[in-house]
């Protein structure tokens, strides 16, 4: 895909107010708040930063979204991440690596946190999913809270958490 075609295709389905998208060596990069428009089932090309957030647009219309996979998100967004109310999406695998903000994960199908961001300068919320193992969050940083409750894996976090500290005398401030 050209540059030209990714500018247009940007154009087309992500919506925002001053969003300026650019190629930088080799980088693509988009500056400004991004919301993903509806019907995208995944980005069709590789986005390497967002200095702002990203949004799919179901998650501020409270319905469904229709996003599958991950895969060509940017590693670094300076803003936050919401990919809320995607029930297709089953895998945080390819999503980005460093969130300076939230990391909203809520109401999707997801089964575990393998690919989850290492670093969220904000809170975690990955409520309403199907999570049944809460380990990826060991090699995490996560600033501010975690809301991970009904969930299988809730009912047995503490216990997780406890013997992962144990294991490898891990600290929590």
């Amino acid at each position: 895909m050209s540059n030209e075609e990714k500018i247009k295709w940007c154009q087309e389905n992500l919506l925002g107010k001053d969003i300026h998208v650019k190629e930088i060596d080799g980088k693509f990069i988009i500056n400004g708040n991004v919301v993903l428009n509806d019907g995208i089932s995944a980005l069709p090309f590789k986005i390497d930063e967002i200095h702002g957030s990203f949004v799919t647009k179901n998650s501020i219309t409270k319905r469904e979204g229709c996003l599958e996979t991950l895969e060509n998100m940017p590693d670094v967004i300076f803003g936050k991440f919401d990919i809320s109310m995607n029930p297709k999406l089953t895998s945080l695998e390819g999503g980005p690596k460093i969130v300076h903000g939230s990391y909203w994960c809520d109401n999707c199908n997801l089964t575990n946190l393998k690919g989850i961001a290492k670093q969220i300068d904000g809170s975690l919320l990955a409520f309403n999913n199907n999570i049944n193992d809460a380990t990826e969050l060991m090699a995490t940083t996560i600033r501010e809270s975690v809301f991970i409750g009904s969930n299988p894996v809730y009912e047995d976090f503490d216990n997780q958490i406890t013997e992962l500290r144990q294991k490898y005398g891990l600290k929590f401030e």
